[in-house]
């Protein structure tokens, strides 16, 4: 293939995007193929040459990175002390490599705890529709329990009974799913970490596959025994004070419609207690991923949240923006706000630091601020909040900082989303100052990047425009690397609400049906008593809706709170804004569907449970 690149002279004006490269040219031979982690944290193509290269004429360089070896024993204080005694050693920067990046080892564990989480959820949730149905199952109503109790069969004899009965089933389904886990295990990891797992293939995880099916099948068991032994405590049917109040005073349809959502029918094998508890919980957790989801989509798609408030920007790698570029682009009609910025290495203590400079042509800065205010004086300084987490500091600190073979004492007033510019990590990384303390920590800086603002209604190819009058790259930014990353896992919080949402309509419709059913011989009597079928759907459609938004009350509330403060966790830790997003409309439609479903349950149950009634009798 033929390689092209760009001259010194390009390098040094313009940086890497360059219109019309005017280095070497020659033609190369590929002769390896090469594969790094570092490619899934920084996706840009990557050619590897010798150095011989360099002597086919003037290449542009922009950067000369140095990979070293410490001895053993020796450490990075040690290095750091001996580069400070150097010429302009204090200019020179370490930062400690890895074979795997930070973002990427952040990634995969990301996946990982994304998975963990969504198996405990399923787990937990599964218990809980799994040892509804079970007991609901093997329990016995207050009617047949005296029967049999009656024929000689003591407390104990029936609780066995009713182990042994859900027990079998139990057991084999999990040796079902424990050697359906083994035979699905190759399909595991997903994604882009496949690419980095270097045995693919079936596998044995003896704590998941040999411990996790029996520590299920003892949920259950133990789910099983602790509403049998409940059951055996209860009082005797009871009502909650609350529908007794309310229904007095309601219009027949939904008086029957909340006496059969909420009180225990005598005939009833348990209280509602525990499958309410289970369902809001499960339906908790859905709202709570829809919440996190939707604050992440809007972190993930908006590049404002991420650091990058400006349209476009020009420069990358090459020299200071220009006295005719920048009068050129501030007399622009189309340019509604221009900066500068320009982004420099700083040493605090062994720690390398970004910071990045600022000049305001025209228009706002535009700095996402979490906490203080944007910096104005020579000394002052806004750190992203990882950043000033792992130095140890916070607003109204002091840092110290090595830059230029002098030292500074910069003063920290603000904690915010660090715009990425000049091979800065931005969002949570990084520092801002302003132009003035820029170039007092390094005289040779420059500010190399202008950023832009276009005005509203600009046209679509006002950035082609502006590149080919000023004759420089003019494009948006590429998004921070852990935001990269953040995007490979994006739908995890969907594929949990997918799990919960089946959970939850399961689990939904158990309650309502077993109601339904139950009160058969109400709904027989109504019908005697000339209540015609219309009449009755209305008592199903007000049972289900009594009961739906009752437990979406409780729900609703519980997962938002959940949802944002998960969100604002992982905010916290990546040093991004902690707003959260509220998806209204999602819960709406979500709650339209679960009275749909609950409804069409609620209605086949009842016309179920009367229809079996009254063959009953008949046979009878």
């Amino acid at each position: 293939f033929d390689l092209v690149t760009i001259s010194s002279a390009q390098a040094k004006a313009s940086g890497f995007d360059v219109a019309d490269p005017a280095g070497p040219r020659l033609a190369a031979t590929l002769v390896g193929i090469t594969d790094s982690p570092a490619e899934l944290d920084d996706p840009s193509p990557l050619a590897v040459f010798p150095v011989s290269l360099l002597h086919e004429g003037s290449v542009g360089v922009s950067a000369t990175i140095s990979l070293v070896s410490l001895n053993e024993g020796a450490t990075i204080s040690e290095l750091r002390h001996q580069i400070d005694a150097l010429p302009n050693g204090t200019k020179l920067s370490l930062t400690p490599s890895a074979w795997v990046s930070a973002d990427v080892r952040n990634a995969v564990s990301t996946q990982a705890n994304a998975l963990a989480i969504i198996t405990l959820i399923a787990a937990v949730a599964g218990l809980v529709v799994v040892g509804q149905l079970s007991v609901r199952q093997v329990r016995l109503s207050d009617e047949q329990r005296r029967t049999l109790s009656s024929l000689g069969l003591t407390r104990s004899q029936l609780r066995a009974e009713a182990l042994w009965g859900i027990g079998l089933p139990a057991a084999t389904g999990a040796v079902g799913a424990a050697i359906l886990a083994v035979a699905l295990s190759g399909r595991f990891p997903t994604g882009f970490v496949r690419r980095i797992e270097p045995h693919p293939g079936l596998h044995i995880d003896p704590p998941v596959h040999l411990v996790g099916p029996p520590a299920l099948l003892a949920g259950v068991l133990a789910w099983v025994v602790a509403g049998l032994w409940r059951r055996g405590h209860d009082g005797g049917p009871t009502r909650p004070g609350v529908v007794e109040g309310l229904a007095p005073r309601a219009p027949a349809q939904m008086a029957m419609g909340l006496r059969f959502g909420f009180a225990r029918h005598p005939r009833a094998a348990d209280s509602l207690s525990t499958p309410v508890g289970g369902l809001v919980v499960v339906l908790a957790a859905l709202v709570g991923a829809g919440a996190f989801g939707a604050s992440l989509d809007r972190l993930l798609d908006d590049p404002a949240r991420q650091g990058t408030t400006f349209d476009v920007g020009t420069g990358s790698g090459g020299g200071p923006v220009s006295d005719v570029l920048r009068s050129t682009l501030d007399n622009d009609r189309d340019v509604a706000g221009l900066t500068l910025f320009g982004t420099i290495r700083v040493n605090v203590g062994n720690d390398a630091l970004d910071v990045t400079g600022f000049e305001v042509v025209r228009g706002a800065l535009g700095l996402r601020v979490l906490e203080g205010r944007v910096p104005t004086a020579p000394d002052e300084i806004a750190l992203g909040g990882k950043a000033a987490r792992h130095l140890g500091v916070g607003v109204g600190d002091d840092l110290r900082i090595r830059s230029g073979g002098a030292a500074h004492r910069l003063h920290v007033v603000a904690l915010a989303v660090i715009p990425g510019v000049e091979g800065g990590d931005g969002l949570g990384e990084g520092g801002v100052v302003t132009s003035t303390t820029f170039r007092a920590l390094d005289p040779t800086a420059a500010l190399t990047v202008a950023a832009i603002d276009l005005r509203p209604g600009a046209p679509a190819r006002t950035a082609s425009r502006l590149a080919e009058q000023t004759g420089v790259s003019v494009g948006r930014t590429d998004p921070p690397s852990v935001i990269v990353n953040l995007r490979r896992v994006r739908s995890a919080p969907y594929v949990v609400g997918a799990l919960l949402a089946v959970l939850g309509l399961l689990s939904l419709g158990n309650v309502l049906w077993a109601a339904g059913r139950q009160r058969g011989r109400e709904v027989a009597v109504l019908r005697a008593m000339g209540a015609d079928r219309r009449w009755v759907a209305g008592v199903a459609a007000w049972h289900a809706f009594t009961f739906t938004a009752a437990v979406a009350a409780l729900a609703v509330p519980l997962g938002i709170m959940a949802g944002r403060l998960a969100y604002r966790l992982l905010a916290d830790r990546i040093g991004a804004a902690a707003d959260t997003a509220i998806p209204l409309t999602q819960v709406v439609a979500g709650f339209l569907a679960l009275l749909v479903v609950a409804g069409a349950v609620a209605h086949l149950a009842t016309r179920q449970g009367s229809t079996t009634v009254v063959r009953r009798l008949a046979t009878e």
